[in-house]
């Protein structure tokens, strides 16, 4: 298994392979190729019929490098079978089916170092904080915001681990929390 924190240094995306699959993560997704004669041929919803091959991509103007981080393997595809059905792209929901099960599962991948768990992690926990998924479409969220000082050290290991995603997270705590000054040194760091 090969990971890396960046492609391209460029595109934030985790990336772990096993054997011919390629599982991409650029965000609350996974895109998964099928390694072929120094190709990529997307199988997964989206990139299905699509196939890449190696170039350079040139910019225009200096392109912003993501900063680089450690990222275990094993982890990542242990991450990825928690969320998906394994082999596809499909969520596997174990989140809604069990909550409590999840936030262990994703709490122990974070303590091994795993910045993608730590995320999911500090997600769950900030929406059982805002009250659950049933208050989301609720104005008042934000001032019925529990505080839980979990999050803010989950964020800042994300930070300390190396992944610019933590300040973001941090900086969210802190503004649902009402910390706003607070909130926006974090954000413009």
């Amino acid at each position: 298994m090969t990971p890396s924190g960046s492609i391209n240094g460029g595109f934030q995306a985790e990336y772990v392979q096993d054997g011919d699959k390629l599982y991409v993560f650029p965000d609350k997704s996974v895109f998964i190729f099928k390694v072929e004669n120094g190709k990529l041929k997307g199988e997964s919803s989206w990139v299905e019929k699509a196939t890449f091959k190696k170039s350079e991509v040139p910019f225009s103007e200096e392109p912003f490098v993501f900063p680089s981080y450690n990222i275990d393997a094993g982890l990542l595809f242990d991450f990825y079978k928690l969320n998906y059905k394994e082999g596809t792209d499909e969520g596997s929901f174990h989140m809604f089916e069990n909550e409590d099960d999840y936030i262990k599962q994703t709490a122990v991948l974070c303590d091994k170092g795993l910045t993608a768990a730590c995320g999911a992690y500090f997600g769950t926990l900030y929406l059982k904080s805002a009250g659950g998924l049933e208050s989301l479409p609720d104005e008042n969220v934000r001032k019925d915001f529990s505080n839980n000082p979990q999050m803010e050290k989950i964020a800042e290991r994300m930070i300390t681990l190396g992944d610019a995603r933590g300040y973001g997270l941090l900086g969210s705590y802190l503004y649902a929390t009402g910390k706003e000054e607070e909130a926006m040194k974090i954000y413009k760091e």
